[in-house]
């Protein structure tokens, strides 16, 4: 009895009491209560008989016992100590602008996840900072561990975000990609975001692409409609056809337009069609409709590149099918601006300075010829079977005489990774082949503004010749 607190013996002596027991163990309760001299019999009666207050107090007492205690005290700011990873953590989250990003990724155990975070971070304010991304790619690009697929749509989403094509990141993620790509087997989402971001970033990764397209058709069952139209448009943007992808492109040219999410998706669908020459006539109608045309405005003022997509089906539905009636609305083609940029500029004015050598006169040479058809070309002039030039205005007179247009393809008209024309160009040279011209293509790849004068002209003169040559044959 002597372990218990005075509470317990209270209790267990109470209980003996009540129950009239004449055992040693109620007179010894008898007796320590008397004997304590502080208690009377009054007071010993009240114990005996405890009352309903005092009765759920030693409830709660007794209770209390059988209680695992459990230190709900919070922890003072003193004694609470956050780790190095969980204190970047919160930088990351308070950071409010570029200067406080840069810091945690300029800590030297910042880790991949880090990077990743700091790198959704930015793309979700909309802020480019270039010294903050490329410290973030070199983080990511130089640890060993592989990056899931999840990781790498990501990544990609937010570089195409931030129009952040780093090369070296680009090519660890196609990497990576390609290794994670057949243990993933009912996720197609993750799949249409890599796929589409490529597409954004205009990178040719051609066996990233073989491989994204194997895994489509490998998992036909179970790609949505949004999963093949994205694909068809990605491979029409880089102007690249996978291996053994006719079943994809097949299956995009049986889709109607009711079962794309939104009818601008619809246009470039059609549009990529048209690119890789898989489209068909009522296709390209659909897209004239004045019905569709109130789709496109219904969410507002049509965007310029949708307008200029819109004039470059027109175009082609007019060369191809003149007897066709529906035509594009003339006010959807009023207002489009079509010019180059500063750095296009200056590169298209180093050729032209080279064509001074070769046409002299501006009768021979014509320059910045808009076509009506969502877009310019650089040049045209006249030559015969020997390259020697023609005035422009005795072309029709004479059979024997070569139409040139002349295409200058800067950096924005070339794809990364593996440079080659964008899918945008093909179409271009497709429409001014029907008008009777022979492009001449002069990608930045090949011609150096920077080298003599001598070169410029030798290389212009070889191309042109082999251009000429292809057309006799």
């Amino acid at each position: 009895m002597l372990k218990y607190s005075g509470l317990m013996i209270l209790r267990l002596g109470s209980r003996n009491f009540l129950r009239n027991y004449s055992a040693t163990g109620a007179t010894i309760f008898k007796n320590t209560t008397e004997t304590s001299g502080t208690v009377t019999d009054k007071n010993a009666e009240e114990s005996a008989f405890p009352s309903k207050e005092g009765s759920g107090l030693l409830a709660a007492a007794f209770a209390s016992l059988n209680e695992v205690e459990v230190d709900n005290r919070k922890p003072s700011p003193k004694s609470f100590k956050q780790s190095k990873t969980q204190q970047i953590d919160g930088q990351i989250s308070k950071a409010n602008d570029i200067n406080s990003l840069l810091l945690v990724a300029e800590n030297p155990i910042v880790s991949r996840r880090h990077a990743l975070k700091v790198m959704k971070a930015l793309q979700q304010k909309g802020r480019r900072s270039t010294p903050l991304l490329r410290a973030l790619s070199f983080n990511i690009t130089k640890q060993s561990e592989q990056l899931d697929l999840k990781k790498s749509a990501d990544l990609l989403f937010s570089m195409a975000s931030l129009n952040f094509p780093d090369p070296l990141l680009l090519d660890r993620i196609c990497s990576d990609t390609i290794d994670c790509l057949p243990s993933n087997e009912d996720k197609p989402a993750v799949i249409n975001s890599i796929i589409v971001s490529l597409g954004l970033l205009k990178h040719r990764h051609e066996a990233v692409l073989t491989a994204l397209s194997e895994w489509l058709q490998s998992h036909r069952h179970i790609c949505r409609v949004g999963d093949i139209a994205s694909a068809v448009v990605t491979f029409a943007t880089l102007d690249f056809i996978p291996p053994q992808t006719d079943s994809i492109i097949e299956a995009a040219s049986r889709l109607k337009e009711e079962e794309m999410a939104k009818a601008s998706s619809w246009l470039d669908l059609v549009y990529a069609l048209l690119i890789l020459e898989r489209v068909e006539q009522h296709h390209l109608v659909s897209t004239l409709q004045p019905d569709f045309i109130d789709k496109l405005l219904s969410s507002g003022e049509i965007p310029i590149p949708s307008r200029r997509k819109l004039m470059s089906i027109d175009a082609y539905v007019g060369l191809k099918f003149p007897s066709n009636k529906i035509r594009l609305a003339e006010d959807i083609s009023v207002g489009v601006p079509i010019m180059h940029t500063k750095e296009k500029v200056l590169y298209v004015q180093s050729i032209m300075d080279t064509f001074k050598s070769l046409v002299s006169a501006e009768t021979f040479l014509r320059r910045d010829c808009q076509t009506g058809m969502g877009f310019l070309y650089d040049a045209e002039f006249a030559v015969d079977s020997k390259c020697h030039p023609v005035p422009l205005d005795k072309v029709d007179k004479r059979n024997d005489v070569h139409r040139i247009a002349v295409l200058a393809l800067d950096y924005h008209d070339m794809s990364r990774g593996t440079a080659h024309p964008l899918g945008t160009i093909r179409l271009y040279e497709h429409l001014l082949t029907l008008k009777g011209y022979k492009v001449l293509k002069i990608p930045y790849t090949e011609f150096n503004p920077k080298d003599k004068l001598v070169t410029r002209v030798q290389y212009i003169e070889s191309r042109l010749k082999e251009l000429v040559r292809q057309s006799r044959s």
